[in-house]
């Protein structure tokens, strides 16, 4: 940052908003030839919103259209530098008190540390600095040093009846005190309709702009509409609102005192974990990854260099981790401050150890009991949205049965549900997450396989709907750990739109612009899945989508986007189209790895086709690819022939009426 031989000046503010009576100072800064550098105060405001409405980037925002109007004598534009500075609660020594009736106001060391960690990072000497302030009355305190220890103040006590700024003075900074005005003087929050003459001229229209598009915000939010009138009588209103406030919550920056958790994750070798695990060191917060495995989730936090990264190895089929002292010592040595769970299963492999109540429920108890002995104030379940059916309430209740998936993840929301006077939780429930840079959504044969075969395979009717979530939305629930949710909450994590099967599909096609389908009847639907299981082509969700085919009801995802302090989600179209504009990855599906695992036992993908009424010479052609893949050979045919094969075999385990022509968008 620095530029040597140059002089900087700058200004400690809150600037609500930012007026002629700052600009005065920033003139005459540039007018010196100095560099200005705006100490932006309190800019973790959340905490106090009436006195502090404008967000921190939003001041920075007005500044800078102030600036434009700027210049040096040369004529070259003013660029100041911006540092959020953030208040700290003071420590026991650092609390004002009366000594002879006169009030001392110890020097907080912590928010101070910030300006003197200003100078030390950029390289900036503070005799090359002039603080330029204006002495208020409430700003003439007595600031003393209570066991604040620093090189350059060692021994140093602050003279009675000093103003602030004379610390910076014993850094060697230069203060230079500017005379009171009304301009600089004046509080325009306070009132802020009667005062609009002392604006920028310039910033006037841009906070206007923020005033109008926060009252739009705000009735998204909660559907309470402010009329015109009562807008024109306060407008700052609009800034004092709950979204705000929680938005400035869930938006911390790293920086922000208290903000900083070290977070563990447990099961991290699923596809939603390289976002989250993203959104979490995005934010700077510390992970520890926990698997029975490595992972992608690893890889992705490789490329990471500058962000504090752990690892260990917890495997949840051993017995230990049904026991809370297994977590509590656990949370202890790797001093966990918040769990994001996000292990499970979606089918069972018993002979591994791999069942639903395994990995699924039997260790959430244990770790929420961990939670509170530790004093873990926050716990995060990665759940399902089939967990909210009859059917997951009754498994989960009732005993001496296996659970089901929805069963298992509706048992563990049962069992935080019992602590929540104890411990605050969020089960999320997702149904069906995408992402748009992600050929497979985390595992092959999966939807945008399926969409980009020669002819699309649709299970039933294509009109069954779901709420698709975007995967960047989705990762989100990483700001959860800073929310101020008390209890136990269940999120249902769904996309802001109902969408059919087909159209799902259809999007998913994006890149190709004329495409068929073919409508899979049920039954064969399922026979190709408990036979030759892989990805899409799974019994869960075919079954799922069988039970969609009765109308279901549009989720609210209000309540989803504002736990995580959004007031839009990101629609599927725009998600898709927004990447076709870069480097939508394109999938190829994986047919060959498909074609080999039915080569291990033709005959039941044979009789399918024979069921489907399937012409004579097609189920020869397959069986003649079949029986050379089987031989580990290569079948001869083209690829043209071998995508006219594939199609034909799509075609055939279709319903009557097949083929036919999607729906355009």
């Amino acid at each position: 940052m620095t530029d040597a031989g140059r002089k900087y000046a700058g200004m400690i503010t809150r600037a609500q908003p930012w007026h002629t009576g700052h600009q005065r100072y920033l003139e005459q800064m540039a007018a010196e030839g100095l560099q200005p550098v705006i100490f932006l105060g309190t800019s973790n405001a959340d905490r106090n919103r009436d006195s502090n409405p404008f967000t921190t980037d939003e001041r920075i925002a007005i500044i800078r259209r102030a600036a434009e109007q700027v210049h040096y004598p040369d004529g070259a534009p003013v660029a100041p530098i911006f540092v959020p500075v953030y208040d700290f609660e003071r420590g026991p020594h650092e609390k004002p008190f009366f000594e002879d009736g006169e009030k001392l106001v110890p020097l907080n060391r912590k928010w101070f540390a910030q300006f003197t960690r200003f100078f030390d990072e950029n390289g900036i000497d503070p005799n090359d600095f002039t603080l330029f302030y204006a002495a208020k009355g409430k700003d003439k305190k007595n600031y003393i040093f209570s066991s604040y220890e620093m090189p350059t103040m060692s021994g140093r006590v602050i003279a009675r009846n000093e103003d602030l700024s004379y610390a910076f003075g014993l850094l060697g900074v230069t203060r230079r005190e500017i005379p009171l005005t009304e301009e600089n003087a004046t509080d325009i929050r306070a009132e802020f309709e009667g005062r609009q003459h002392f604006l920028v001229p310039g910033c006037d229209r841009l906070i206007r702009e923020i005033l109008d598009v926060e009252r739009r915000k705000n009735a998204e939010y909660d559907d309470r509409y402010i009329s015109d009138e009562s807008f024109a009588a306060d407008p700052l209103q609009v800034l004092r609102h709950e979204r705000r406030i929680r938005l400035d919550h869930l938006h911390k920056s790293p920086h922000d005192p208290g903000f900083h958790k070290r977070v563990l994750l447990v099961g991290t070798e699923g596809a939603l974990s390289p976002a989250i695990i993203d959104a979490l060191l995005a934010a700077g917060h510390d992970i520890v990854l926990s698997s029975s495995k490595d992972g992608d989730a690893w890889e992705v936090a490789k490329n990471w260099p500058e962000a504090r990264v752990s690892r260990i190895k917890v495997d949840l089929r051993d017995p230990h981790t049904e026991d809370p002292v297994f977590w509590s010592n656990l949370f202890t040595v790797d001093r966990i401050d918040a769990v994001i769970n996000l292990a499970g299963i979606i089918s069972e492999k018993p002979e591994q150890g791999l069942t639903f109540d395994a990995i699924n429920y039997r260790a959430v108890p244990a770790m929420a009991q961990g939670c509170i002995d530790c004093g873990i104030d926050r716990y995060i379940y990665f759940s399902t949205l089939t967990a909210a059916s009859w059917e997951a309430e009754e498994n989960a209740r009732q005993t001496g049965k296996p659970l089901t998936y929805a069963g298992s993840k509706r048992k563990a929301e049962l069992a935080l549900a019992a602590v929540a006077d104890r411990l605050n939780s969020f089960s999320i429930r997702p149904v069906t997450t995408y992402d748009p840079q992600s050929a497979d959504w985390g595992r092959p044969m999966t939807l945008p396989d399926l969409a980009n075969l020669p002819v699309v395979p649709i299970w039933g009717s294509g009109k069954q709907e779901m709420q698709p979530v975007n995967i960047d939305d989705l990762a989100k629930i990483a700001r959860l750990i800073e929310s101020d949710e008390q209890g136990a909450r269940i999120l249902n994590a769904v996309g802001p739109e109902s969408l059919s099967l087909e159209a799902i599909l259809r999007t998913l096609r994006l890149l190709k612009s004329d495409f068929s389908g073919v409508h899979i009847p049920y039954d064969r639907a399922l026979k190709l899945a408990d036979n030759y299981p892989f990805g899409g082509i799974n019994r869960a969700f075919i079954k799922v989508m069988e039970k969609r085919e009765d109308p279901v009801p549009h989720i609210d995802s209000k309540p989803w986007r504002n736990a995580i302090g959004e007031v839009y989600l990101t629609t599927m179209y725009e998600a898709y189209s927004r990447a076709a504009a870069g480097e939508l990855p394109t999938p190829h599906p994986p047919v060959r790895e498909y074609a080999a695992q039915i080569a291990k036992k033709p005959e039941e993908f044979y009789a399918l086709l024979r069921d489907a009424h399937a012409d004579a010479t097609l189920i020869d052609s397959v069986r003649a690819v079949f029986e050379k893949l089987a031989t580990g050979e290569e079948p001869e045919i083209s690829p043209i022939e071998a995508e006219a094969l594939l199609k034909n075999v799509i075609e055939a385990l279709g319903g009557p009426e097949d083929p036919f022509e999607l729906t355009p968008p």
